[in-house]
């Protein structure tokens, strides 16, 4: 889905800490994406996981869901 909208994978961590019992946590690093291009993908991520933050080092905000 992420390379669907152009962007590149370059860390991802998955754990189970501070998780519930059968579910995993999961952060993932991407880059080489534009801006309408990222607005795009959180609303896919939306309907396919529960998401908690999002991270834009550029612009140096944070947006809690």
């Amino acid at each position: 889905t992420i390379r669907d909208y152009g962007a590149r994978i370059s860390n991802f961590l998955s754990t189970q800490r501070r998780a519930a019992n059968g579910y995993r946590k999961v952060y993932i690093h991407i880059n080489d994406i534009d801006r309408p291009s990222l607005q795009r993908l959180i609303e896919v991520l939306k309907e396919k996981a529960k998401l908690l933050y999002i991270v834009d080092h550029m612009d140096k905000t944070r947006e809690m869901f």
